[in-house]
């Protein structure tokens, strides 16, 4: 028989706040997910854990018990009573596999995180400049996409900060109509973000500064951009490949505004020249208040899988928070992917064209770890009417009708049955054409 030590002491809430700042710590062996590891607590600092190899207690992660295969728990040391942590309210789901297995120790427990203080602690950590964000869901920018009208539909379902458009550093060119929708801002939506593009550090400091005055309240510059015409005038992720180029910019731009400053990158510009930990290093020392990196070089463009260990290596190289982006098409990859990265939130790019509610969707699952029930077919409508008019008092009936299209055409990817009604909305040419046929099609399926 084994004998087992007696039953531990186990506190029913855990302080958390410390316990996160301080044991979020690769260089302690503190394992977020998938993995053993063995602490113990000194029970006279409440705040506090010892060292590793203290060996009082098998902490493990509840995904391992609810989601992988349960034989996992047979390679489980049967000498040491176990600790269960994570984030999950449905506890009884764990007791239920817990029981299954006759191996587990007689002297286990079951604890759990308690949500709202799990979402303090976020809170004091995800902070850019003087912004507490509310929740860690963030729109990317996206060149035609992330437009005033669309930023505002995002916000409302839920997203903590959205960002403009990418827009020039050469204010020579903001006269034209095209820089002046992109500079646009929404002045009762707070942090409002624009994003700037360039290769010269004393335009973009110029930028900046205007762009601070005109009522930004955060500054992000492009080194992300893996487009062609953005990568041959040196500016987008084609600066990746100068890093001392790169540390000019970001200094000149930190000391040109008052406003906290932030950067969107990759993970390198090959996998040959996968710098982005070094470009990272270089931004934290500069002045940059947060990164958001998408996990692919410039080379790979959107092929192949986002690298979220390589995220995780350029968390792990600065103090500043670091936001997670590529891939993120779902409320259960989101979890997946704070937890392989570190990262401190997420940004949501491609996932959210044609679905806006994608916000409302990660926040219910992120705090209740149960799927948001489907937005409701009368919800949807209204969501796409509310759009498009959007759009259409934004642009113009004429100029929106055109760029309308092409969130019709993403919003029939999530609609059953909605190939006939994507010919005919995609073809449209008028605004008043797109709200009937829109208004039609959902007539048909009450």
């Amino acid at each position: 028989p084994i004998s087992l030590p007696d039953k531990p002491h186990i506190p029913k809430q855990i302080k958390l706040p410390t316990y996160w700042d301080k044991h979020y710590d690769s260089d302690k062996n503190f394992f977020w997910a998938y993995r053993k590891c063995y602490m113990f607590r000194d029970d006279e600092r409440d705040d506090d854990f010892g060292e590793i190899e203290g060996n009082k207690f098998l902490f493990l992660d509840l995904d391992v018990i609810i989601h992988q295969d349960l034989k996992y728990l047979f390679e489980l040391p049967m000498d040491k009573p176990w600790i269960v942590r994570g984030w999950w309210n449905d506890i009884s789901t764990v007791k239920r596999n817990f029981s299954k297995h006759k191996s587990t120790p007689l002297n286990s427990s079951v604890i759990r995180w308690d949500r709202g203080q799990l979402n303090d602690v976020w809170n004091q950590i995800m902070k850019i400049g003087k912004f507490k964000l509310k929740n860690p869901f963030i729109l990317a920018p996206m060149a035609g996409i992330t437009d005033l009208p669309f930023r505002k539909l995002c916000h409302k379902f839920g997203a903590s900060m959205t960002i403009s458009e990418m827009t020039t550093s050469d204010i020579d060119l903001w006269k034209s109509k095209k820089s002046k929708y992109r500079l646009s801002l929404d002045y009762s939506i707070e942090p409002r973000v624009i994003q700037i593009a360039g290769s010269d550090p004393k335009l973009l400091s110029k930028a900046a500064k205007l762009c601070a005055d005109r009522g930004a309240q955060i500054i992000d510059i492009n080194m992300g951009c893996p487009a062609k015409k953005v990568c041959n005038k040196l500016a987008g992720s084609a600066l990746m490949k100068d890093e001392k180029l790169v540390k000019l910019i970001l200094e000149s731009v930190v000391d040109a505004v008052d406003v906290p400053v932030t950067l969107k990158m990759r993970t390198g510009w090959s996998e040959e020249r996968k710098n982005g930990p070094e470009i990272a290093r270089i931004a934290a020392e500069s002045g940059i208040k947060a990164i958001a990196v998408h996990g692919r070089t410039r080379e790979s463009k959107f092929s192949g899988s986002a690298e979220y260990d390589t995220i995780a290596q350029i968390k792990k190289k600065v103090s500043i928070p670091i936001i997670a982006n590529g891939d993120i098409d779902s409320p259960e990859k989101s979890l997946e992917v704070l937890r392989i990265s570190g990262a401190d939130a997420l940004m949501i790019g491609r996932s959210s064209q044609g679905k806006p509610w994608i916000f409302r969707d990660l926040n219910i699952f992120f705090s209740n770890k149960r799927n948001a029930p489907p937005l409701e077919k009368n919800c949807v409508r209204d969501t796409i009417l509310e759009h498009l008019n959007k759009v259409y008092q934004f642009y113009g009936n004429d100029l929106g009708a055109r760029l309308a299209r092409k969130h019709l055409s993403w919003y029939c990817k999530n609609l059953d049955g909605s190939e006939t009604f994507r010919k005919k909305v995609v073809r449209a040419e008028k605004a008043r054409e797109q709200i009937a046929l829109v208004q039609e099609f959902f007539q048909t399926r009450a």
